[in-house]
């Protein structure tokens, strides 16, 4: 297999892990996985035997990682970046949005051993639902990957992103589904909910959709190229 679609095959199976979700990794990972073979003109059933096999190695890789219940920032700069996009102005277009990241502000202010306890009591403190609560820490969790991602997006001088997972009637994910954009394009788009695209995805839900690395710089711009001369 070669080295960059070993790459998009790993980037799928760990969504699927961090989220929670591996026993979604055989139905919804596969169609995800076909959909970006048929990107490269890799025929599925060309790699089909070596899944599995990747999957118990991302899974013995990240076990330990995924049996600690406790949610911890990777390192302090991702937790600061995260404090910085709750700062930052998109946010509070209601006073219900602005209590919730009040109190995130505060959680990551006080650096709690663990964030997830810490962001429950916080939001219970201002009679938030339950259902809404478990929203935030899905999140929360989900913003913390993306920053670390997004970090390596950058330091690793990558150039173009492609918006990939299922198919979707959420109006964010459904205009930017399988379609290709710089790295500047994806920093400066706002989701539904007001919030970085970059970091969110499509909101709340939490979002079944990431962006990805497309490695194949010429394929980028030939994929941007038909998406804008479709525009006009």
């Amino acid at each position: 297999m070669k080295r960059e679609v070993k790459a998009l095959l790993e980037s799928v199976i760990k969504k699927y892990f961090i989220e929670g979700k591996p026993d979604k990794i055989r139905t919804e990972g596969v169609e995800e996985i076909k959909r970006l073979l048929k990107r490269y003109d890799v025929p599925y059933g060309k790699i089909k035997s070596e899944i599995n096999p990747l999957i118990k190695e991302i899974q013995d890789d990240l076990g330990k990682l995924f049996l600690d219940k406790k949610l911890r920032p990777i390192d302090g700069t991702i937790q600061r970046e995260l404090l910085r996009v709750a700062k930052n102005g998109q946010f509070g277009k209601n006073e219900r949005q602005k209590k919730i990241y009040g109190i995130i502000e505060d959680v990551l202010s006080g650096n709690p051993e663990d964030i997830n306890t810490a962001l429950v009591k916080g939001l219970r403190k201002i009679k938030l639902e339950e259902r809404y609560i478990e929203a935030e820490k899905e999140n929360m969790k989900l913003a913390l990957n993306n920053i670390k991602r997004a970090q390596n997006f950058i330091s690793g001088d990558v150039k173009y992103l492609c918006y990939v997972g299922p198919e979707t009637e959420r109006s964010f994910c459904k205009e930017h589904l399988d379609k290709v954009y710089t790295l500047e394009e994806v920093q400066k788009m706002v989701n539904d909910f007001g919030q970085p695209a970059l970091i969110y995805n499509g909101g709340y839900g939490p979002c079944r959709h990431r962006w990805i690395n497309v490695i194949d710089n010429e394929v980028a711009k030939k994929e941007i190229a038909t998406r804008l001369t479709k525009k006009l």
